[in-house]
């Protein structure tokens, strides 16, 4: 019964039945369907019984950093797929503070030492936290830029950041830039990203990849492989588009979501050069462009697709 375990999480003393209770309700959420109204409404009541501010509680002032990480991590349950609960979470000056703390003591921290493994978690999560915020909440996309990118840009740059960290960072300003009055101020990061796009392991590459596409810069991925799959990019983004519409994640395992019509604004934006239409008919992105139009209404999906498309099949 949630009640009973909101009632441990806040009253029990010992930290260690803490985790094991938010472990229980993140397994509560992840085991309904996702995006379903089953999942939506226990997201929603586990909120209006006080769940968020006890969680914010123990992000703040939890004394062990795994409390902190899982509180942060069962924040991200509610959140996820839910733009209520983002609201929520976002309007709780609290909860940014806590964000900002973390993250900005992430960016200034050279690399992790054994000792200090243990905070790992707990800033991953952290990032994971603001990309599920960043990912609708649009409005607030300028107050997130000012108060938060400087931080993530300055992680990206450390080469000593774990990955993790590191894809948490690439894909909040993959979000980012899929919001036209994000692109100005985020094109001042666009050398940051292309040298992060050749120098990264793949994932964080891959964002930065789509982030740059975004951002209408004008680069020729036609040969460019990404390592350790050891694919061309314009292949990976036609694989993540397969399965997007499939909602399936990619690569298949790894808990990465992409969105079909933010997908094809970077295929919309890549087509602009010769060399990269070129693969792309290589690989059939005509015919996974169409499947996009057979699947899906949506009018920002039919807006880029079909603006891909005609650049596709254009003479050159």
């Amino acid at each position: 019964d949630i009640c009973a375990l909101i009632g441990l999480i806040k009253n029990d003393t010992n930290e260690a039945t803490k985790v094991q209770v938010m472990n229980a309700i993140v397994e509560r959420i992840q085991m309904l369907p996702p995006r379903s109204q089953m999942q939506l409404s226990f997201q929603n009541y586990a909120i209006s019984l006080g769940l968020v501010e006890i969680l914010i509680e123990l992000a703040e002032n939890a004394s062990r950093p795994i409390v902190q990480s899982n509180a942060l991590l069962c924040l991200n349950e509610l959140g996820f797929s839910n733009f209520e609960a983002k609201l929520k979470l976002y309007s709780s000056p609290r909860l940014v503070e806590t964000l900002t703390s973390i993250i900005s003591s992430t960016s200034s921290n050279p690399a992790y030492s054994e000792q200090e493994r243990i905070c790992l978690n707990r800033d991953e999560n952290a990032i994971w936290l603001l990309n599920t915020l960043c990912s609708q909440l649009w409005e607030q996309h300028p107050v997130m830029i000012q108060t938060f990118l400087p931080y993530i840009i300055k992680i990206l740059s450390n080469s000593s950041q774990p990955i993790g960290i590191k894809m948490a960072c690439a894909q909040f300003i993959n979000l980012l830039s899929y919001n036209e009055q994000s692109r100005a101020p985020l094109s001042q990061y666009l050398d940051h990203l292309i040298n992060i796009i050749k120098t990264e392991e793949s994932e964080v590459s891959f964002s930065s990849a789509l982030a740059s596409a975004n951002l209408g810069a004008k680069l020729d991925f036609s040969e460019f492989v990404l390592g350790p799959r050891r694919l061309n990019i314009l292949q990976e983004i036609s694989n993540a588009l397969q399965s997007s519409l499939d909602q399936s994640d990619y690569p298949r395992g790894s808990g990465h979501f992409y969105t079909p019509w933010k997908l094809c604004i970077s295929i919309n934006n890549l087509c602009c050069l010769q060399r990269n239409r070129e693969k792309f008919r290589s690989i059939d992105m005509i015919n996974t462009l169409n499947k996009a139009l057979n699947v899906s209404n949506q009018k920002e999906l039919k807006k880029y697709a079909l603006g891909a498309l005609w650049q596709l099949c254009s003479d050159d």
